[in-house]
């Protein structure tokens, strides 16, 4: 099902100012579905399917992709923090460098080069309990990602929310193929700690019974009590 054909259904249901969709249209597509008050940034090299990230109008700012990495793309926002949206994926072209070592490599770009606070976003086709497989053949693991983060003072709004250990998450957010006995935990949102600990905060993930018939993925929310400002 094409993204705009379950827009409407999406927002309704987890009614948010920002959004980060993977396997997204172009603009010029997925505007004729979102309609005048959301903003659209997005990369691909498929019309049919890229990464976008959405907001109500006059929330985003400037964006630019990350160097280096397929689909990884940087928002500065009217809140005061930066969203970056993450699809990572196969990489035939630079073996090592597929999967995680993408989602590394946007935190390591993100550490180096933002100022200010950072939530990040998105489909990392991977988990901790997946890094044996990994090792040796990539530039790094979920083990390097998560050393990144505690360094930038990020965390995953999942693992604090349910109190979970990474690698031994309850819940899926991805089912390959839609076969709920292939599921997995990929999809994270990291968030600025000090965040989670001073402002009222909550977390969904979407349930399989509501979402498989649309999405192999299941969607993710944080909501913030963050003033839009006046435009």
């Amino acid at each position: 099902m094409r993204f705009r054909d379950k827009a409407a259904s999406l927002i309704e249901s987890f009614p948010s100012d920002i959004f980060v969709i993977q396997e997204c249209e172009c603009p010029e597509r997925l505007s004729l579905a979102l309609g005048a008050e959301w903003d659209i940034r997005w990369i691909g090299h498929n019309p049919h399917k890229g990464l976008a990230i959405l907001a109500r109008c006059g929330l985003l700012k400037e964006s630019r992709p990350v160097p280096g990495v397929r689909y990884s793309l940087v928002a500065d926002t009217a809140l005061g923090f930066c969203v970056v949206g993450i699809w990572a994926m196969n990489e035939r072209e630079n073996y090592r460098q597929r999967y995680i070592a993408q989602v590394w490599r946007s935190f390591v770009y993100c550490r180096k080069e933002l100022d200010g606070p950072v939530v990040v976003i998105g489909d990392f086709n991977w988990n901790l309990s997946f890094d044996g497989m990994g090792r040796g053949s990539l530039n790094a693991n979920m083990a390097d990602v998560l050393a990144v983060t505690a360094d930038m003072g990020l965390t995953s709004a999942y693992h604090v929310w349910t109190g979970e250990l990474h690698g031994q998450e309850s819940r899926a957010t991805f089912y390959l193929r839609k076969d709920t006995i292939k599921s997995y935990h990929t999809d994270f949102m990291f968030i600025p700690a000090e965040f989670l600990k001073t402002l009222d905060w909550r977390f969904a993930l979407g349930g399989k019974e509501r979402w498989l018939p649309a999405s192999d993925h299941m969607p993710l929310q944080v909501v913030f009590p963050f003033h839009r400002p006046p435009f």
